[in-house]
């Protein structure tokens, strides 16, 4: 009886400090640096739900990836000064929605939008930088 206690103490105990630690998620994210980084493409339609997205990534390297289902997300860590950068096209005809997005810290972000397949929408800057213009950026944040 006393051995069953200590288990589902130590089963609690376990609960609670998992809980706990690692809120932000940070510690599974690719990167170094102080600032969460979420780059975010979304839009489309039922038919028209691929884009073609170039983004920079954690270590600062231009990437691209074609016909990617969307909604697509990417977050990384990163330092005050790292370059950000992210672009996407939507692949079809005739108008649909398209957004990028990047937010930092999850409290302020940058973003572009279109109405129209084929064209692109594009942001870029430093962790640094959105955070400045943050609250103060057309009242855009993250709520």
């Amino acid at each position: 009886m006393i051995t069953l206690q200590r288990i589902i103490f130590s089963a609690m105990i376990l609960t609670l400090v998992s809980a706990c630690s690692g809120s932000d998620d940070s510690d599974d994210l690719p990167g170094t640096g102080d600032h969460k980084v979420r780059y975010e493409v979304e839009g489309g339609s039922g038919v028209i739900n691929e884009a073609d997205i170039t983004y920079i990534d954690e270590n600062g390297i231009e990437q691209t990836i074609t016909d990617v289902p969307i909604p697509w997300v990417y977050s990384f860590l990163a330092e005050p000064n790292a370059a950000l950068a992210l672009t996407a096209i939507l692949h079809g005809s005739g108008t649909t929605t398209l957004y990028a997005t990047i937010t930092v810290d999850s409290t302020c972000w940058i973003d572009d939008r279109t109405f129209v397949t084929e064209s692109n929408v594009s942001v870029s800057g430093t962790p640094e930088d959105i955070m400045e213009t943050c609250p103060n950026h057309g009242g855009t944040t993250v709520q």
